[in-house]
């Protein structure tokens, strides 16, 4: 089996193209469990009672 490997300006330009893709899907992951830990906190504490949303502000 032949493995082609890519020269230097293929790979830049590669990495140029994907580099703030990986790093966009990072900062999504990281959103995701903030925004995941936020939900595990407020949601028992709204189906509770405890915290209230008032409405006409929203």
């Amino acid at each position: 089996m032949e493995i082609v490997i890519p020269d230097v300006i293929t790979m830049n330009n590669f990495r140029a193209k994907t580099e703030p893709l990986f790093n966009k899907i990072k900062q999504n992951q990281a959103q995701i469990r903030t925004l995941e830990k936020l939900r595990d906190t407020l949601l028992p504490k709204l189906m509770s009672g405890e915290v209230r949303v008032e409405y006409e502000n929203i």
